[in-house]
C-alpha cells in the first residue's frame, strides 16, 4: 500500500488523455452563481492532471480594470522632449507634430525617437512610424499597470521593436468602405464606428455579421465583434514594458511572462513530447497541437492548425511563386524560403565558432566542428525502431526506412515525423491523432473512392488564377488535366475561401492574400458525340 502512495507522489504533474465515465449527480444548487464553473474537474479535451493535491485552495480574484479606464502617463520619446500626457488622443497629435515639423523633406529622414535608428524616405511614412511609437508607448503603459496589479515573473528577453509600415496607409476592408488612414490611431478610431453601428446585444432571432472582405463570422454582441475584428486589424491591447512585445489580450501577456519561468519551476509536462509548462491551461492548449483538426479538401493531408493548412495549400496545390530572387531566376513561395536561398549567394561564411576562428555556411557544419574539435556532443541521434540502426541525420533514417523496411509516407504527407524520446534519441512517430470530424471525413472519402470506378492515370490538378481589373480578390479555379488532353469542366457548389499571410521571424505580417477557389467537375464524354 505504501509503494502505491510513493508512486503517486510525483514531483511533476503529467498530462494524459483519458476517457473517464462520469455518473450524473443530482445537485440542487444549479441556480446558484458560479455553479457551472466549478461543476467538473476534468476539461473538455479529456485532459487529466494526476496530482496528489486534487483540491487547491481558492485564490482571491484580482480586481480587473477595463482598458478604456486604464490610467495613462504617456511620456514623449522624441529627441529631448519630455512632455507627459494622460490622453492618448492629445499624445498622438503631439508626436505627429514632431514628425512634421522637426524633419526636413529629403532623400533620407531618420526617426529621432529614443533608441530608434529607422531611416524612412517619405515624410508620410515617417509620420505613420512615429504615430506607431506613440501607440506602442500606450501599450507598454498598460502593461506596466498590469504588472502593478499582478505578481508576474520577470521578463528576460531582449528588446525587439519591429513596427509595421504600410506604404498606402491602413486600409479598411469593411464592405462598401475602403477607407485609407495615415496612422494607426485614426484607423482604430474608424473601426470603432463600424462596431458601434451594431446593437450591443442581439435580440432573439437577430445576428451580427462581420462585413470584412472574405469573412463570414457571425456573433451576438458588440463585444464579440470587437474582439473578432482584432484578427483583421491586428490591433493590440497591451505590451510588455521590458521587451516591447505586444499582445491582442491580457491573457497572452500573462502567458508571455509565465513561459519565462525557470524549467525546474514549470511542473506541467506533456505526455506526447515531454515539454514542460508553467500552468495547466498552457499545457491543455499545447496538447491540442498534437491533434489534427483540419483536412485539405484536395488531398488527405491533415494538420492541427489552419496556418499549417494554408502553407500546405500554397506549396502543394498552387503553382505560383510570387517572390523572386534579385540575383538569379529563383522564385520562392514565402519570404523565409527566399531568405534561405539568398544565403547561397553569399560568398562569406556567416556562421562562426565562439571558441576559435572557424567559420562555415551551415549549422550542421558548425555542430560537426564543435563535436570534432571542441568535444561537444551537439549532434542529434536518429534510431530505426525496427532494427535499432543509428543515423546522424533525419534524411538518412528516412532513406533507410523506405529502402530497408519498405515504409511509405503517410497519406497526404510528404515526409516522416520523428519524436524525441526520454533518452534523447529521435525515433519515428508512429501514432497520429485525428479529431472525430477529420476521421469521419477521411472515412467518407475512402468509402466513396472504394466503389468500382474506371482507373485514371496521370491526373494533375492545377489552380489557375483569374482576376479582373475591378476585383481586388484573386479567384482561383480548379482545372483538371489528364494525359495532356483538354477536358470539359463545369463548376460545382463547393467553394474554398482561404487567407494566407506571409510573416517574418518576429510574426509581423508582410503580405496578406485572400484566395477564393471554385471546384470544377469533369463532364463525362459520351461516345459518338
Amino acid at each position: 500500500m505504501n509503494d502505491k502512495l510513493e508512486e503517486k507522489q510525483t514531483k511533476n504533474k503529467l498530462a494524459v488523455f483519458e476517457h473517464i465515465p462520469c455518473k450524473e449527480k443530482k445537485n440542487n444548487n444549479k441556480n446558484k452563481r458560479g455553479y457551472k464553473r466549478a461543476l467538473s474537474p476534468s476539461s473538455d479535451s479529456g485532459l487529466v492532471i494526476d496530482d496528489e493535491d486534487s483540491q487547491h485552495p481558492t485564490k482571491k480574484r484580482v480586481q480587473g480594470v477595463r482598458l478604456v479606464k486604464e490610467p495613462l502617463s504617456l511620456e514623449c520619446g522624441w529627441n529631448s522632449c519630455e512632455e507627459v500626457f494622460d490622453s492618448y488622443r492629445k499624445y498622438n497629435y503631439h508626436v505627429k507634430e514632431h514628425a512634421e515639423n522637426d524633419c526636413a523633406e529629403g532623400d533620407e529622414m531618420m526617426c529621432k525617437w529614443r533608441d530608434c535608428t529607422t531611416i524612412i524616405s517619405e515624410k508620410s511614412l515617417l509620420s505613420q512610424h512615429v504615430s506607431y511609437h506613440g501607440y506602442h508607448t500606450k501599450l507598454k503603459n498598460i502593461g506596466k499597470n498590469v504588472l502593478g496589479r499582478r505578481d508576474l515573473p520577470d521578463c528576460t528577453r531582449e528588446v525587439e521593436e519591429a513596427f509595421p509600415l504600410y506604404i498606402n496607409g491602413y486600409s479598411c476592408d469593411w464592405k462598401e468602405c475602403g477607407g485609407l488612414f495615415e496612422d494607426v490611431y485614426e484607423f482604430h478610431e474608424h473601426i470603432k464606428l463600424h462596431i458601434n453601428s451594431n446593437p450591443k446585444y442581439c435580440k432573439k432571432d437577430e445576428i451580427i455579421e462581420c462585413l470584412w472582405q472574405g469573412c463570414s463570422y457571425k456573433c451576438s454582441s458588440q463585444y464579440k465583434l470587437s474582439d473578432h475584428l482584432k484578427m483583421h486589424t491586428k490591433e493590440k491591447v497591451v505590451a510588455c514594458p521590458t521587451c516591447g512585445a505586444h499582445f491582442a489580450g491580457k491573457t497572452k501577456f500573462y502567458d508571455h511572462r509565465k513561459r519565462q519561468l525557470p524549467p525546474e519551476v514549470q511542473n506541467y509536462q506533456c505526455s506526447q513530447c515531454s515539454k514542460f509548462f508553467p500552468s495547466e491551461r498552457l499545457l491543455r492548449d499545447h496538447m491540442r497541437t498534437h491533434i489534427n483538426h483540419y483536412k485539405c479538401t484536395m488531398c488527405d493531408m491533415t494538420c492541427p492548425k489552419p496556418s499549417a493548412l494554408a502553407i500546405h495549400f500554397r506549396y502543394r496545390h498552387l503553382n505560383e511563386r510570387p517572390l523572386q530572387c534579385h540575383l538569379c531566376s529563383y522564385m520562392a513561395v514565402t519570404k523565409q524560403a527566399l531568405d534561405a536561398h539568398l544565403i547561397t549567394h553569399c560568398t562569406e561564411s556567416l556562421l562562426a565558432c565562439e571558441d576559435c576562428d572557424y567559420r562555415c555556411r551551415s549549422f550542421y557544419g558548425l555542430d560537426k566542428h564543435y563535436q570534432k574539435v571542441h568535444g561537444l556532443d551537439l549532434m542529434q541521434t536518429y534510431e530505426c525502431h525496427c532494427c535499432q540502426a543509428k543515423f546522424q541525420r533525419g534524411n538518412y533514417l528516412t532513406r533507410h526506412l523506405i529502402k530497408a523496411h519498405d515504409f511509405h509516407w503517410p497519406s497526404g504527407h510528404s515526409r516522416f515525423r520523428y519524436k524525441e524520446d526520454a533518452d534523447g534519441i529521435f525515433r519515428l512517430q508512429t501514432v497520429r491523432y485525428e479529431s472525430i470530424e477529420v476521421t469521419q471525413e477521411m472515412m467518407s472519402s475512402t468509402n466513396t473512392t472504394s466503389q468500382p470506378v474506371e482507373v485514371q492515370t496521370n491526373k494533375r490538378y492545377n489552380l489557375r488564377k483569374k482576376q479582373q481589373s475591378s476585383d481586388k480578390t484573386p479567384n482561383y479555379v480548379l482545372m483538371v488535366a489528364e494525359n495532356g488532353e483538354q477536358n470539359v469542366v463545369c463548376p460545382t457548389k463547393n467553394n474554398i475561401v482561404m487567407t494566407i499571410n506571409d510573416i517574418d521571424e518576429s510574426g509581423n505580417i508582410l503580405n496578406s492574400e485572400i484566395l477564393q477557389s471554385q471546384e470544377m467537375q469533369i463532364v463525362p464524354n459520351t461516345k459518338g458525340e
